[in-house]
């Protein structure tokens, strides 16, 4: 309002010419005695604010446009101070067992004439370790759960050693560099670690024969370990992957004290003459486990068997033959025993 009264007083007092009837051919010498002049000249003056006030907003408009203009250059020019004052390289293991240990390791170069201010550490955004060159105490350790430092000489700190990993050492690590003056400028990178607790041994194939008929069903289950991440489990046959419809989800299984998680997967199809390979007529049936970036297998070889007539399995054959065996004795024997009596007789 100060504005709109300000913008109206200074404008010029020569636009009353409206006779309070609509025409505009009157004296505008006259305009400060006629009655409906005046009020002309005061509709003029709230006008001629309204413009102002338009002036102004649009004025503080751009001001505070320019402000953040300023601000985003600021802001601009110290992400790029920073980047060009410091480069970091970390490195570290995406993947590690329980109870192993593995070194975290981050390079760093300082240009533009500041010198080195801190090393700083940080688990899941939580400071575990810290480097000050300057300090009477140059490295602290502050505790974090599943975080082990190992210490060991190294006068720049670009390495630390972390041992006996568990589970709950899995999760995001940072490493923060700082410069003193005059540039004081921090960059960091940060990577991932997944720890995992493999099986004791391979999967376990449970439900199979040693032979199976072409048309004949086949049914198996196959169990993993408990691990933490559970495995994930697959079925191939002949080294190739067996069709989703082919595979039997099975209830999940009690996971165990030591966190580990066990699995099982089944399998049911029914065989095909293209499943059997080679002069012996095998198909290979194996089960995969997939622990993180870690495979484990087991297969089982499944001989051919012929019915109607035609060539047995193995086993098949020897039972099979069995009757025969016993009838050719048993006529030997009888043969022996008549001889006998005639040479006694």
């Amino acid at each position: 309002m100060a504005v709109t009264r300000t913008t109206s007083m200074l404008r010029p007092d020569y636009g009353g010419c409206d006779d309070g009837r609509g025409s505009r051919k009157c004296n505008p010498r006259m305009g400060a005695r006629v009655g409906g002049r005046r009020a002309s000249k005061r509709s003029f003056g709230v006008e001629s604010g309204s413009v102002a006030a338009k002036r102004a907003g649009s004025g503080k408009f751009l001001l505070v446009g320019a402000v953040l203009a300023i601000q985003f250059v600021g802001a601009a020019a110290i992400s790029s101070k920073v980047g060009s004052d410091i480069q970091v390289d970390f490195k570290m293991p995406k993947e590690a067992v329980v109870g192993a240990s593995i070194d975290l390791r981050c390079e760093w170069k300082i240009t533009g004439g500041s010198g080195l201010y801190s090393v700083k550490w940080y688990k899941d955004d939580h400071e575990f370790f810290r480097f000050l060159p300057d300090s009477s105490q140059r490295t602290q350790i502050f505790p974090r759960p599943g975080v082990k430092v190992e210490t060991r000489p190294n006068s720049e700190k670009k390495s630390i050693k972390l041992k006996d990993l568990v589970l709950e050492s899995s999760g995001q690590y940072k490493c923060e560099v700082s410069t003193e003056a005059p540039s004081f400028a921090t960059t960091y990178q940060t990577a991932n670690l997944t720890v995992i607790l493999p099986p004791e041994s391979g999967p376990e194939i449970t439900g199979l024969s040693l032979h199976y008929a072409v048309g004949e069903n086949v049914t198996a289950t196959c169990i993993a370990w408990p691990s933490v991440p559970k495995a994930n489990l697959q079925w191939n046959i002949n080294d190739e992957p067996i069709p989703r419809e082919n595979v039997v989800p099975q209830p999940p299984m009690m996971g165990q004290s030591n966190g580990g998680i066990p699995n099982s997967l089944g399998l049911r199809l029914e065989t095909e003459h293209r499943h059997f390979m080679g002069d012996g007529k095998l198909v290979k049936i194996k089960c995969i486990a997939e622990v993180g970036s870690r495979k484990y297998e087991t297969e089982r070889k499944v001989q051919m068997a012929y019915v109607n007539n035609q060539r047995l399995s193995a086993g098949d054959h020897m039972n099979a033959t069995a009757p025969n065996i016993r009838t050719d004795l048993l006529a030997k024997l009888l043969t022996a025993i008549f001889a006998l009596v005639l040479f006694t007789t």
